[in-house]
């Protein structure tokens, strides 16, 4: 049965689940009044968290101290509940993060903790702390850590019922369970899995499957589609190239052929001179974005060869691989990429939109930091459009675009998630970004970010990205906005400007 998320109900919520009623704990009494338990004067008013940093500087679920943090959770208040039985591990998550939360904000609700997990599961979470956010005043980058910990794998889908979590935890139960999603058809299963990192052996199906080429659920068909695309790819090939040779050379004499040839061969080149690709052919290159160029109609720019490497790096560890399953993927990566990649005022707008250092997702996550790059004259928005543009194709190691790309591709409104993956960078690095001085520093330091995440950053990163994404999407469903938007932005959203229409072939 589907679960009520009516932003209209949020009172109620709050009295019959988050503080236990509006004569409890949080009425006028309770926590926020002046003279009740939570007041000034009182020895239980709620702690303020010790840090207000980002991404593992020492965030609101580690804020506890004393010999007190070294406790176990229940024994340090006898009030919680035993968790339920049928808690799945993301539900325990939730749990220990609320018991966290509760303890330091208003430790009387915590024998609430198991409803509120049970109500605000899954897709109902990015709500749950944007409500607490709000009621409790938490800082924007404390929420996004919060929601980036206790994000559920289908939360990304942001239904609100139960249908999906149930099939996933069947699917689990089963084993194999990205496998059994794509064999039998369950598209929102698989972008939920997928979401969360594809294991190698995976991959090159499901982003075949994620980008179109092969049809989902349609397992029984894909040898005869794949026979049917590669001789076509082979067709389309022969009428340019002669292909008797190792290195294929044009048919025609035509001079704007050859310009095309030249100029393709040196993006290769300085891609995989880049990259360190190592099973990245520069043939299977050349000849995908040669017979890009000649039968899309399709402007070349600067970086399509970045991403086709990347979808070649990935798609050639099938055993079955063949160049034509790289072109036909990334024919499709393209078509949804037009407007992005060759509409370049466009895209520096919306950039603007999510980094300027005015109104922009990223003041109102980290005023501090966009005041920073404000105070210094200083857009950067200058670097991160590569960055969006690319979707990091050039940007990092070929390991960490792919662990990217399992999440974008996974998105089930393609592609918003760079754009937060964006901000995310920035908020990561945010203290390094404070100690540089001047411009040069700042811009010699944000050209080095999206490398500089280790393995186990990167999965934390991608984590708060969607956290920042889930927050942005609830904010354009109508529900009262977390973080709350600058003066500028409600401006902007009164004359229908804010981000009305902005993601649209983005």
């Amino acid at each position: 049965m589907a679960q009520s998320n009516s932003f209209e109900d949020e009172d109620v919520l709050f009295a019959s689940l988050l503080d236990e009623g509006p004569s409890g704990p949080s009425g006028p009494s309770g926590p926020s009044g002046p003279s009740g338990p939570g007041g000034p004067s009182s020895p239980t008013a709620p702690k303020q968290p010790a840090s207000t940093s980002f991404g593992g500087q020492g965030g609101f679920l580690d804020d506890e101290e004393g010999p007190e943090a070294q406790l176990p959770l229940e024994s340090m208040a006898p009030s919680v509940p035993p968790a339920d039985l049928d808690f799945s591990a993301e539900d325990l998550a939730l749990r220990a993060a609320l018991i966290a939360f509760y303890r330091a904000r208003n430790p009387s609700n915590l024998s609430n903790i198991n409803a509120v997990v049970k109500r605000f599961r899954s897709g109902c979470v990015t709500d749950l702390w944007a409500q607490l956010g709000t009621k409790y005043v938490v800082p924007p980058l404390q929420a996004v850590d919060l929601l980036a910990r206790t994000l559920y794998a289908s939360s990304i889908e942001q239904e609100g019922d139960d249908i999906l979590e149930t099939l996933l935890q069947k699917l689990r139960v089963g084993g194999q369970e990205l496998d059994t999603a794509l064999n039998e058809g369950h598209l929102n299963a698989t972008r939920a899995l997928c979401s969360r990192g594809i294991q190698d052996d995976v991959r090159p199906r499901c982003w075949k499957v994620l980008l179109g080429y092969l049809p989902l659920g349609g397992h029984d068909q894909w040898a005869a589609i794949l026979q049917r695309k590669r001789q076509d790819f082979k067709e389309r090939l022969a009428e340019y190239l002669d292909l008797s040779d190792r290195q294929p050379g044009l048919k025609s004499d035509d001079p704007r052929q050859s310009e095309m040839m030249d100029m393709v061969k040196a993006e290769v080149d300085l891609t995989l001179h880049r990259c360190q690709m190592g099973t990245v052919r520069a043939e299977s290159l050349v000849s995908i974005l040669f017979l890009f160029q000649a039968s899309e109609g399709m402007e070349y720019v600067q970086g399509m060869s970045d991403m086709a490497a990347v979808l070649v790096f990935v798609l050639s560890r099938d055993l079955d691989y063949s160049d034509a399953d790289a072109y036909w993927c990334f024919t499709a990566l393209m078509s949804e990429l037009k407007v992005r990649i060759t509409k370049a005022e466009r895209t520096a707008a919306f950039v603007q939109d999510l980094v300027g250092t005015g109104a922009s997702v990223l003041s109102r996550y980290d005023p501090e930091l966009s005041g920073h790059f404000g105070a210094l004259e200083f857009e950067p928005g200058i670097v991160v459009m590569r960055w969006f543009m690319l979707l990091f194709a050039r940007e990092t190691s070929p390991e960490h675009v792919v662990a990217w790309w399992d999440a974008f591709l996974a998105d089930p409104c393609r592609f918003e998630l760079p754009g937060y993956a964006c901000v995310a960078l920035l908020l990561e690095y945010r203290n390094d970004l404070l100690e540089q001085e001047s411009v040069l520093d700042l811009a010699e330091k944000l050209q080095t970010l999206p490398s500089q995440p280790s393995e186990a950053t990167i999965a934390s990163l991608i984590r708060k990205a969607w956290a920042i994404c889930l927050f942005e999407r609830r904010n354009r469903k109508g529900a009262p906005a977390f973080p709350s938007p600058s003066t500028a932005e409600v401006v902007r959203d009164i004359a229908g400007s804010f981000l009305s229409g902005i993601f649209t072939n983005f």
